[in-house]
C-alpha cells in the first residue's frame, strides 16, 4: 500500500487514509458474511434449478424445453455470483470451507473449476491489466484490447509461454468489435475446456497445482457431465436438446458480458505494476477497474460484479456490503484526485465496443496478410 520506514513511517496520506477506512469497515463488520443473505440466495437457486428440470421432465412441448434452458442460463449466471464469493473466502471466511462449497457451486453444478477459477482470478487481482501478466485480458485469437499483445511476441507470465499469434489472429481481431457478442453467445465452452485443463493439469499453468484438489475436481466435473448428460437424454428429440443446449450456454453468455465490461475498456499497460507512487495498489486497481452503476433493486442480476472498484480495493468485503462503502470512495477519491470510473450498463457496453474497435485497426488487413506471405515466399 506504499513505502513504509519504520513501521507506519513515511506513507502517503492517501495510503493512510485508506488503511484507517479499511480498519473501520473491518470493526464494522462489512468483511462479514450475512448468512441470511446466502440462504436467501440458495432458496433461489434451488428453485431455478428445479423450474428448469421440470420444464424437461415435465413436458413434450419443444417451447416449455426452451423454457428450461432459458431457467438453466438463469441459474448458471446466478450461481456463479455465489462461485465468485466463495472463491474469495468471502462466505465462512474459512478456506477449507469455502474450497468445498466452492467445488459444489462450481465444478459440480456449473462445471466450472473453482481451483481454475482461483488461478486465473487471484492472478488477475494482483495485476490487473497487465499485458504480460493478467491472464483476463489474454484472450486471443478472439480478443485483445491493447496492440501489444499481438503486434509483437509477448510470454504470457501465467501461461509460461510465448502467446502465439498468426494470420487468423489478425483476421479475427480486425473484426473483433463486431464478433464480441457472437463469441460471448459461445463463451461457457472454453470455461468447460480450461476448467479441464487445470484439472488434467495439462500445461505448466495448471501442473504444479495440488494434485489431490485437482483429482477432487475431476470426479465433481465429471459429476457435472454426468446430470447434464442424463438431463439431455430426458428431453424427447434432437430438437429439443439443440435448443436448450444452445438457450442454456448461450443465454449465459451475459455472464462474461458483465466480467468483461468492468475491464475490457479501461487502460492496461506493460510490465510489472507497484514500482511507485504513480501505480501503487491504489492507483492500479482504480485505473483498471469499471464500476456499473445501477439501482439497488437491480443488484442481484449483477450479483455483485457492478462494483467492481470497491471489489479491487476489498476483495474480501461481502458482496451484500459493497454498495454501503461506495459514497465514503467516491468521496475519498475526489480528495485525492484519483480515478473513480463509473457509468451505466449500457454505455459501459459502448465503451467496450470502442475499445475493441481501436484495437482492431492495429491488426493487419487481409491485403497486408496476403503481402506479408508473398515476401515470405520470395
Amino acid at each position: 500500500y506504499g513505502r513504509v520506514k519504520g513501521g507506519e513511517g513515511e506513507v502517503a496520506g492517501r495510503v493512510r487514509e485508506f488503511r484507517e477506512m479499511t480498519r473501520r469497515y473491518e470493526r464494522m463488520g462489512f468483511f462479514e458474511s450475512d448468512y441470511g443473505f446466502y440462504h436467501r440466495k440458495a432458496a433461489v437457486l434451488v428453485a431455478l434449478f428445479a423450474a428448469a428440470v421440470t420444464c424437461v421432465l415435465g413436458s413434450d412441448r419443444l417451447s416449455v424445453h426452451a423454457l428450461g434452458g432459458v431457467l438453466m442460463a438463469l441459474f448458471w449466471q446466478q450461481i456463479a455470483f455465489v462461485g465468485h464469493d466463495v472463491g474469495h473466502n468471502a462466505i465462512t471466511h474459512d478456506r477449507h470451507k469455502d474450497w468445498w462449497i466452492g467445488i459444489v457451486v462450481g465444478n459440480l453444478l456449473a462445471g466450472v473449476s473453482m481451483g481454475w477459477w482461483k488461478k486465473n482470478h487471484n492472478t488477475h487481482h494482483v495485476v490487473c491489466n497487465s499485458c504480460e501478466h493478467d491472464p483476463d485480458i489474454q484472450h486471443l485469437p478472439f480478443f485483445a484490447v491493447n496492440p501489444r499483445l499481438f503486434l509483437k511476441p509477448l510470454f504470457s507470465t501465467y501461461y509460461n509461454r510465448i502467446v502465439p499469434v498468426d494470420h487468423l489472429t489478425h483476421l479475427i481481431l480486425r473484426h473483433q468489435h463486431l464478433l464480441y457478442y457472437p463469441v460471448m453467445f459461445f463463451a461457457r465452452i472454453n470455461l468447460y475446456i480450461q476448467s479441464w485443463l487445470h484439472a488434467l493439469g495439462v500445461g505448466s499453468a495448471h501442473a504444479q497445482w495440488n494434485r489431490r484438489e485437482r483429482q477432487w475436481s475431476a470426479l465433481f466435473l465429471a459429476g457435472f457431465a454426468l446430470w447434464l448428460s442424463a438431463l439431455l437424454a430426458a428431453l424427447p428429440s434432437w430438437t429439443s436438446r439443440l435448443v436448450f443446449l444452445a438457450l442454456s450456454h448461450g443465454l449465459a453468455g451475459i455472464l462474461h458480458v458483465q466480467i468483461t465490461l468492468s475491464h475490457f475498456s479501461m487502460p492496461t499497460y506493460c510490465g510489472m505494476p507497484y514500482n511507485s507512487e504513480d501505480d501503487d495498489f491504489l492507483q492500479t486497481q482504480l485505473n483498471g477497474s469499471l464500476d456499473i452503476d445501477c439501482p439497488e433493486w437491480f443488484d442481484w442480476f449483477h450479483g455483485g460484479l457492478q462494483f467492481q472498484v470497491e471489489h479491487h480495493l476489498w476483495p474480501r468485503i461481502s458482496r451484500h456490503n459493497l454498495r454501503k462503502v461506495r459514497p465514503e470512495l467516491r468521496a475519498f477519491c475526489a480528495r485525492h484526485g484519483l480515478r473513480y470510473n463509473e457509468v451505466g450498463f449500457y454505455e459501459a457496453n459502448a465503451m467496450v465496443y470502442r475499445k475493441l474497435q481501436e484495437t482492431a485497426r492495429s491488426a493487419k488487413s487481409l491485403d497486408e496478410l496476403f503481402r506479408d506471405s508473398f515476401d515470405m515466399r520470395g
